[in-house]
């Protein structure tokens, strides 16, 4: 991705199935709240590396990028909303430093 475009971001993630979606660390699988057995399920299955295994503190098998796909349908949103303000401010500064500028000339 040369350019971020921040509206393209937004779209894709306002078109996925709304959060937040869980990852219980024991299961292959993610799931959100309100289907017919309280979760519908949105991943249920991912390759894992036939000689690694990791688990968690429990000793439950645990894919860390099960976690990364359920965060990720809060943290994006989250981090969006983050640089736009940050490139609000950006934008408000410039003008103050233009403005500035533009006086002491």
């Amino acid at each position: 991705m040369s350019k971020i475009d921040i509206n393209e971001i937004r779209a894709r993630c306002d078109a996925a199935t709304a959060g937040p979606w869980y990852y219980d660390g024991t299961h292959n699988e993610i799931q959100v709240p309100g289907s017919v057995d309280d979760f519908l399920l949105i991943v249920s299955t991912l390759r894992e590396h036939p000689n690694e295994k990791i688990t968690d503190k429990f000793g439950h098998s645990f894919n860390p990028d099960f976690a990364f796909i359920a965060h990720a349908r809060q943290d994006i949103p989250a981090l969006l909303d983050a640089l736009e303000t940050a490139l609000n401010f950006k934008a408000v500064m410039q003008e103050e430093h233009d403005a500035n500028d533009a006086k002491n000339f």
